[in-house]
């Protein structure tokens, strides 16, 4: 007689392998349509971290100040001044092509060299940069299992009688698996970081008063720099359980990405929490990790905010998008290259492109956050009441007591 147990058992590595395959590529709602929009978010936002990279920081540092990288270890040999002068204008080229949907794949293949060679020596110099996820994941996931040029872009207009089915609603796995391996990189680095910091021979929760020091330091930091000054920071000093409820605050906080695996209101709760830490480490401790905002864009559904906002901007898009429609593909992809070509240049030998991105310098690494700081509260804010409701609807319904069973 086979024992009952056997095929059960034998199951277990089958759903091991099955329950994480399912799970990244489950539905995501819009998933076709949002990769599209996020591309275009990506390559702006990527232009602008690349505003604060110069060329003579680049090939002027000391070398025995640089570290080993944690991309490509320590150059055995230095490259020569030509090669930091044109990274940068040839990354920004092709960010300029990738943005425009033209050769989709290949500048996605660019980026993620270019990108990373450049990485590879800054990361050298500062380790705790958070640029990962824009140089190396998202590029990288991308190029491996997604498909971001089946929305908005040149090469779906050009490619349109053979992408027959593909909309901004499609939920096929090439569009979710990008999304997923980058919240599984998420999770795994926040939840990684809290196991470090919980370890008893980690300095997190033996140092002493950590938040008192960091923000009187930052305090005097953003006087001199002319940033938003730290409000109460006596406050860590005068009150040690505050001082520990913080640290214990961040420990919890970043273990608790574990629940982004969750989804639904559980996960935007996570995600507007995180989008306020880092909004307030950002603007008052200095500790913004900027690049990192980028992460949170692929987690939203813009494609939602694309439709709900259509009718309003239809007026001004009806002429762009009939002009778009009416003119060849060969034109469109030549005026690509050109300004693909005159970005790069522009952006070496002039600052005019570095003043547009950050509107004459209105926006930096600090005050990039300050519109997120309100957006994400009151997103946070509806999700909490969210919950609320739905849990006060459970408790109603729990005490109701069944009519058919009465009956």
């Amino acid at each position: 007689m086979k024992s009952a147990r056997g095929p059960a058992i034998s199951r277990i590595p089958q759903n091991l392998i099955r329950w994480p395959a399912a799970w990244l590529t489950g539905h995501e709602a819009n998933a076709a349509g949002r990769l599209g929009l996020f591309r275009i978010v990506y390559c702006v936002f990527y232009l602008f971290l690349l505003i604060e990279y110069h060329a003579p920081l680049l090939y002027d540092f000391p070398r025995f100040l640089q570290r080993r990288s944690v991309f490509a270890g320590r150059w055995l040999v230095d490259p020569p001044w030509i090669f930091y002068e044109l990274i940068v204008p040839c990354l920004v080229a092709s960010l300029v092509l990738l943005l425009l949907g033209l050769w989709t794949r290949v500048m996605t293949a660019v980026v993620l060299v270019l990108g990373g060679l450049l990485e590879a020596h800054l990361s050298g110099v500062d380790m705790e940069r958070a640029t990962a996820f824009v140089m190396a994941y998202i590029p990288l996931f991308m190029l491996i299992g997604g498909d971001w040029s089946a929305t908005y872009s040149l090469d779906a207009r050009r490619r349109r009688g053979s992408q027959l089915g593909v909309g901004p609603a499609d939920s096929g796995p090439r569009f979710v698996l990008p999304i997923r391996a980058v919240m599984v990189m998420l999770i795994f680095g926040f939840f990684t970081a809290a196991l470090y910091k919980a370890l008893p021979s980690a300095p997190w929760f033996t140092q002493d008063n950590l938040f008192g020091h960091l923000t009187l330091q930052r305090r005097v930091r953003n006087a001199l720099d002319g940033n938003p000054i730290m409000p109460m920071p006596w406050l860590f000093m005068e009150y040690p359980w505050l001082e520990a409820g913080m640290r214990w605050f961040v420990v919890i906080f970043e273990a608790a990405f574990l629940l982004l695996l969750v989804g639904g209101r559980i996960r935007a709760l996570i995600l507007s929490t995180a989008l306020i830490f880092h909004a307030i480490n950002g603007i008052w401790l200095g500790v913004s990790f900027t690049p990192i905002l980028i992460v949170y864009f692929l987690f939203i559904d813009l494609e939602s905010w694309r439709a709900r906002a259509a009718p309003v901007f239809a007026p001004l898009a009806r002429p762009v998008r009939t002009a778009f429609g009416s003119t060849n593909h060969t034109v469109l992809v030549v005026t690509g290259l050109l300004l693909a070509c005159a970005t790069g240049l522009l952006w070496e030998y002039t600052r005019l492109p570095q003043s547009v991105l950050s509107l004459g310098g209105l926006v930096n690494m600090v005050t990039i956050w300050y519109p997120v700081l309100p957006i994400a509260s009151l997103w946070f804010a509806f999700v909490v009441i969210e919950l609320l409701r739905s849990l006060i609807g459970l408790n109603r319904r729990a005490g109701k007591p069944d009519e058919t069973a009465t009956a």
